[in-house]
């Protein structure tokens, strides 16, 4: 990545609640693992930001600073699934990502 540009997303190490802000490079804790579809914000700075879980760490990922088709496809789930239909979505991706892996497809 080049330095001048602003980085998208940030993760917590396995299991972990601590991350660094991919904004603002604060260490903040988010207490406990979270999947919220709602929109969020870095208690630390404020910048909007998703919350995701993903193989057992959370990944918060800057609204503003991330491709726009992700934040167009986190907005359209966050208006149109539930907390459950949120959840099973991520789910069925991860569930997709650990077969492709497990197949040894290249990356």
């Amino acid at each position: 990545m080049n330095p001048s540009q602003q980085a998208w997303f940030a993760f917590t190490s396995p299991e972990g609640t601590t991350l660094r802000c991919a904004e603002c490079k604060s260490i903040v804790d988010l207490g406990s693992p979270t999947l919220d579809h709602h929109p969020g914000i870095c208690p630390a700075c404020g910048v909007e930001s998703a919350f995701l879980n993903w193989k057992d760490r959370t990944i918060q990922v800057v609204m503003k600073n991330a491709p726009t088709p992700l934040v167009e496809a986190i907005r359209w789930s966050q208006e149109h699934f539930d907390e459950l239909d949120y959840v099973e979505f991520l789910c069925a991706l991860e569930e997709i990502s650990d077969a492709l892996s497990e197949a040894g497809l290249p990356k």
